[in-house]
This record gives structure tokens, sequence and C-alpha cells, in this order.
């Protein structure tokens, strides 16, 4: 009865470790694809997906982000002019990644910005909240070596086992 279970949870194993490595190389063809092609689709007035080829990130992300006008910025410089105002901030940071809080204000008392950060390898995200927009700014950027690693991890296990198993039969 055992051995029946065992047949089962293999077989979902299988099935399991084939879907993965569908997206894995769903994965590759649109990374691949976005170096010729920069594709964006709106799923929302307020929801936008945008796949992009090179950028900062090693070999390009994918991008989410709220406001198609301004995109994918990954930077507040878009914002910044030249009288900028004076701003406080916090954060923890090591080797120019980390995460923080940057508040601007107009003058002593009145916040003009409020931009919270998080850079970590491969993962980008800003959130800027203004009082004169009705809607705060975000923007959440992936490098594709992320879901290329998740999605890679089941189909080495199930290769890995596939190898054992033959050489166990063979020995």
């Amino acid at each position: 009865m055992k051995a029946n279970g065992s047949k089962t949870n293999y077989r979902w194993f299988n099935i399991v470790s084939l879907i993965s490595t569908i997206l894995a190389a769903c994965t590759v063809a649109l990374w691949t694809n976005a170096f010729a092609v920069d594709p964006s689709v709106s799923l929302s007035q307020n929801f936008h997906i945008r796949v992009t080829g090179r950028n900062n990130n090693v070999g390009g992300s994918l991008d989410f982000f709220n406001n198609a006008e301004v995109g994918p910025f990954g930077d507040v410089s878009f914002i910044v002019n030249s009288n900028t105002p004076p701003s406080v901030g916090w954060g923890l940071g090591l080797g120019g990644y980390g995460f923080g809080r940057t508040t601007d204000f107009e003058k002593p008392g009145k916040i003009s910005r409020l931009i919270r950060f998080c850079d970590l390898p491969g993962i980008h995200f800003e959130h800027i909240r203004s009082p004169d927009e009705a809607l705060p700014l975000w923007v959440f950027m992936i490098s594709f070596w992320h879901p290329l690693f998740l999605f890679s991890i089941l189909p080495v296990v199930w290769i890995l086992r596939r190898w054992r198993s033959r050489r166990k039969k063979s020995a």
C-alpha cells in the first residue's frame, strides 16, 4: 500500500517538475525576446508590467508599476528639480544595497514627498507618496535570474534523481 502512495507522489513530482521546466523555458524565451522588443502590458489603469532586456539589473528584469506615463522609473530623479527641498531620511545598507525611507519637506512641518525604498541584489522597490498626487507611485523590479533559478530547482532535482536511479540499476 505504501508503494502505491510512493508512485503517486513520484507522479506528482514528475508533473510539477515538467511545469517548472516549462516555466523556466518561458522565462528564458521572454528574457531573450526582451532584448529585441521592450514589451509592456497594462492589466488595469494602475497596474502595468514591462519586460526589460537591459537595465541596472544584470541581464534585464520584469517590472511592475502603477503609472504608465512615468513607467518603471527605478529612480526618483524624474521628480527632483533644481529647487529640491531639504530631506530627512533613514536607512540600512551594505555594499550599495539596503532599504530605507526619505521624507522631503517643502517648509518645516510640511511634507512634500515621502519615499520608501528597498534595494536587494536583483530586486528593487520604491513607493513615492506626494500630497499633490491622488495615488502614490510605486515600482517593483525583479531580475530574470530570480525566477529562472526558482523554476530550475525542480528540473535539476528530477534529473539528479533519474541519474541516480539509472546508476543503481546498472550497478
